[in-house]
This record gives structure tokens, C-alpha cells and sequence, in this order.
């Protein structure tokens, strides 16, 4: 997209055993929040990069379609197996009482990923997010709600902070598309 920066990795030939520790979960790189959606959106894709669409049509004011912006296909970064295999240790962060329960729809099926993180070296301040795919049996929208600038003494996890936030706004955006509720799970609300 115009204006979006590439992410913050050290160069490979420069990378530590450190690195890789904290890069395993996700520490001590940058990227920008659109990165990481169009990253949860391959893992929804069946593991196909999707050039980012902001917009996916423009309509007239007598409501007809007068410019659609089609989908472009990158390249499959990662096997259909290996996405869902991802999208399930996704669902159970919210299902299996995980970090991101506080995330969890009663009628459809979540998925995500919580994060705390430091903003830099040397401070008190930290951001709190949420990456949450919905609904995980048949993906239709990815979230991403980050809060920063939180204190060091508040609670700053993203469990705690965002993942509820994206719970509404989940919910909002799956019945605003008029996207069906799981009837197994009507069956049984545990």
C-alpha cells in the first residue's frame, strides 16, 4: 500500500540466538499493524497473501456499483495445512481458556492471538492487542485492536484490554454482514 513502511527485522547475517528466542514471541521487530492483518488474513486464506484492499467497491449515490476493486493474489506463503493448523492453536487461545477467551462469541467461532508488548528499550509504556479471526470454521474478517501507550503499573495485557474490545466489534461486524451463527454451538453454549 502506499505509505506502508517495511517491518524491523536485523539483518539476516547480523541475527542472534537472542533474536530468535524473543522473535518467537514477537519481540525485538516492528511491523506495521496493516503487515499483520494481511498476515492473519493468509492464515485465513488457506495460507495465500492477499495484496491489502482497503476498498472493495465504489457505488454512485443511487447506490450502483460504478468501480470494483478486485482481489490480487500474491503467492502462497504457507501450506492449507499448515494455516489450519495455525487458525486451530488460534481458536484455542479463546476456546480452551486460553489468553484470549475474553474474546469469545457465544454463536461463532473465534480465533486469535493476544499481545503485550514494550514500546522500545527503556520505558514504562506498553501496547496491548488483539489479532482475532471470525469465524474460524469458515473465515470471513480479521481484527485487530492495539491499545498503546499503557502504564507499566495498569494492567497491560492484551488479553485483559483488547481482546474484549474485538469481541464487540467482532460481533458488530459479523451480524452488520449478516453472517450466519454457528447452530452447533447454539446446541451447546459451553
Amino acid at each position: 500500500m502506499p505509505g506502508d513502511t517495511k517491518g524491523i527485522f536485523r539483518d539476516q547475517s547480523k541475527v542472534t540466538s537472542v533474536d530468535l528466542a524473543t522473535y518467537s514471541f514477537g519481540q525485538r521487530f516492528g511491523v506495521t499493524p496493516l503487515q499483520m492483518v494481511n498476515a492473519a488474513c493468509a492464515i485465513a486464506n488457506g495460507g495465500t497473501l492477499m495484496k491489502p484492499r482497503i476498498v472493495k467497491e465504489i457505488k454512485d449515490s443511487g447506490g450502483n456499483t460504478i468501480q470494483t476493486i478486485e482481489p490480487v493474489e500474491y503467492r502462497k506463503v504457507v501450506s492449507e495445512e499448515t494455516s489450519k493448523e495455525v487458525l486451530s492453536m488460534m481458536s484455542s487461545v479463546v476456546n480452551d481458556n486460553g489468553t484470549g477467551r475474553n474474546a469469545k462469541l457465544q454463536y461463532y467461532t473465534v480465533g486469535g492471538k493476544t499481545g503485550t508488548s514494550e514500546m522500545g528499550t527503556n520505558t514504562d509504556k506498553y501496547t496491548a492487542s488483539f489479532l482475532g479471526v471470525a469465524p474460524t470454521d469458515n473465515p470471513e474478517i480479521v481484527v485487530l485492536v492495539a491499545l498503546l501507550g499503557l502504564k507499566d503499573n495498569d494492567e497491560h495485557g492484551g488479553g485483559a484490554l483488547a481482546a474484549p474490545i474485538a469481541k464487540n466489534v467482532m460481533l458488530d461486524t459479523l451480524e452488520y454482514l449478516e453472517i450466519k451463527e454457528n447452530i452447533n454451538l447454539k446446541s451447546n453454549p459451553n
